[in-house]
């Protein structure tokens, strides 16, 4: 009789025991949470093309919604340890934070004449024409 078949083989599945369960919904999240990260920093990107392609262009106007992704995804990233895809999550943070800074345009400079402002109420009975002459 061979003594091979009474050893205990370290790291069998006999030793693992089953995670728990909110260990388990974590990673479950967080998988998710990296996939959508992913597709927002491909859709950020693509955004950047708008200017050539109009499809393109379509997917520049998200970019709060790939911020708030990104915002609530890099926490979940890395408390489930998933440093770089949480790295990602930043990067695409620091993407649209940029992308979205208010632009103020340069100030137009004020008309010569003064703008002048006529309001009447045209669906009543009380106007006539004779006010809007005098006026």
């Amino acid at each position: 009789m061979s003594s091979a078949n009474n050893v205990l083989v370290r790291g069998s599945m006999a030793d693992v025991r089953p995670a728990s369960w909110p260990h388990r919904a974590l990673t479950a999240v967080a998988w998710r949470c990296g996939i959508l990260v992913m597709l927002a920093a491909a859709a950020s990107l693509i955004g950047c093309f708008g200017a050539y392609f109009w499809l393109a262009d379509l997917a520049a106007h998200f970019s709060v919604f790939y911020f708030l992704l990104s915002l609530l995804a890099a926490p979940v990233l890395l408390a489930a340890g998933r440093r770089w895809m949480a790295l990602l999550a930043g990067a695409v943070l620091l993407f649209n934070a940029v992308m979205l800074l208010p632009v103020r345009p340069a100030p137009a400079g004020a008309c010569d004449t003064p703008l002048t402002v006529l309001q009447a109420n045209v669906h009543g009975g009380e106007t006539s024409a004779e006010q809007f002459a005098v006026w």
